[in-house]
């Protein structure tokens, strides 16, 4: 990913990287108690999918090692939000559009039909991720798989 319009973001975007990196290797070794059972994802400000966890393949259908970094036009048909009557929730609509928009939480409840083709009722909720000076450094999304699905 390539920002040429903002030299000084590219720097933020590889130190969040590399802590990224290092969070997930903590995960990855079960490193000091630290574990996340529920899936987590984190974009940057462009809403480019930076990392998700484990957890969060079944929703993707790919590892993290795999896929690497996705831009939005790539994870966005990987996650396709539904409505209660299955009709396709808007992308304005979503949390993490709506946090990375307002740089503040946002909730959601829809479907998701997932990669791996199981659709599944989940709670959504997207934290906006402010740095130093106010900076805007992007956002964590959690699902929560409502029981019933």
């Amino acid at each position: 990913i390539d920002y040429p319009e903002l030299p000084a973001h590219r720097e933020v975007h590889s130190r969040l990287r590399i802590r990224v990196q290092a969070l997930h290797d903590r995960l990855s070794r079960g490193d000091a108690g630290v574990t996340m059972e529920l899936p987590m994802l984190l974009f940057d400000p462009h809403g480019n999918l930076l990392y998700y966890n484990p957890p969060a393949e079944a929703l993707l259908g790919h590892r993290f090692e795999e896929s690497g970094i996705l831009t939005r036009a790539q994870w966005n048909p990987l996650l396709d939000a539904l409505g209660a009557d299955g009709t396709p929730v808007a992308l304005s609509e979503r949390p993490l559009v709506k946090a990375l928009a307002s740089q503040h939480p946002a909730n959601a409840s829809f479907w998701l039909q997932c990669a791996d083709g199981v659709r599944r009722h989940v709670e959504t909720t997207a934290i906006p991720l402010i740095g130093q000076g106010g900076r805007h450094l992007g956002a964590a999304v959690i699902f929560w798989e409502h029981p019933e699905s």
